[in-house]
């Protein structure tokens, strides 16, 4: 299972990534401009990075402030996306440092394996680094033009 979480964990940051290093390139190999997949690539991992949380220890005490901590950071980043362009992706970069910090928070990292704990650690590090560059490629934090 160690190995299994390890690879598909780190195959999770080839978009995060490939998709900056396409923008860079002015890359045609992909049907829509880099900057929009990893938009929507970024809202998906969010999703799913919360979305895991929540039935991980539905059976405390915590149950409901965990539903709510599974679906607010999606939802918050595809409306700030539908409608509020311009600061996606510092908004998705906050998003995945406040989930990093709830599971700190409720505990989770208490529950977490050493090696899973360390992953995340990685993972939230490339994934916020990954934002970074792309705000940097773009500008501002977004653009559709």
């Amino acid at each position: 299972m160690k190995i299994t979480l390890r690879t598909l964990g780190y195959a999770g940051l080839i978009p995060f990534v490939a998709l900056p290093l396409l923008q860079v390139t002015g890359s045609a190999a992909t049907a829509l401009p880099p900057i929009t997949l990893f938009s929507f690539y970024s809202v998906v991992i969010l999703g799913f990075m919360a979305g895991v949380l929540w039935p991980a220890r539905a059976a405390e005490s915590a149950h409901g402030t965990l539903a709510w901590l599974a679906v607010t950071p999606p939802v918050v980043g595809f409306l700030t996306l539908a409608f509020f362009p311009g600061v996606f992706l510092w908004v998705q970069l906050l998003l995945f440092l406040a989930l990093r910090a709830a599971e700190m928070r409720l505990q989770f990292d208490r529950h977490y394996a050493p090696y899973y704990r360390t992953l995340r650690w990685h993972l939230t590090i490339v994934v916020v680094a990954c934002h970074v560059w792309m705000i940097a490629l773009s500008g501002s934090g977004f653009t559709l033009n």
